[in-house]
């Protein structure tokens, strides 16, 4: 099973996320984006990992940041970053995507499933 790796600040949207990527067949892990959550799985290995950049407590950004560089492998990049600002959010990490604003878990769902399967390789870029 596809393990993703959710990191949000909201319980509610840590919540809907999950349950709206579990039902599609995706084995998630939804963590708070406060140290001791990122710090927690540490010695995750998912296949994606989805966060919510505007989410991330300060003092989380290089916590996270660090993870998806020890998960990035062999030029693949396996992130969706949610922002306002899908600029900043790009350039900040190497994120292969981009979702902005409201969330359109329609559009996440795609978008992972499209990253997952080698279809949005490397766009570095935003879905809209």
């Amino acid at each position: 099973m596809t393990k993703v790796l959710f990191v949000e600040g909201r319980a509610d949207l840590r919540t809907m996320i999950q349950d709206a990527l579990a039902e599609v067949g995706y084995d998630v892990e939804a963590i708070s984006a406060e140290p001791a959550g990122v710090a927690a799985c540490a010695s995750s290995q998912p296949d994606l990992i989805i966060y919510d950049r505007d989410g991330l407590a300060p003092d989380s950004v290089d916590a996270v940041d660090s993870l998806i560089g020890r998960l990035t492998r062999d030029g693949r990049d396996p992130v969706i970053a949610l922002s306002d600002d899908a600029e900043d959010a790009v350039n900040a990490v190497r994120c292969a995507l981009c979702l902005p604003a409201p969330l359109d878990i329609d559009a996440l769902i795609v978008a992972a499933a499209g990253l997952l399967n080698g279809e949005l390789t490397g766009s570095h870029g935003t879905l809209h």
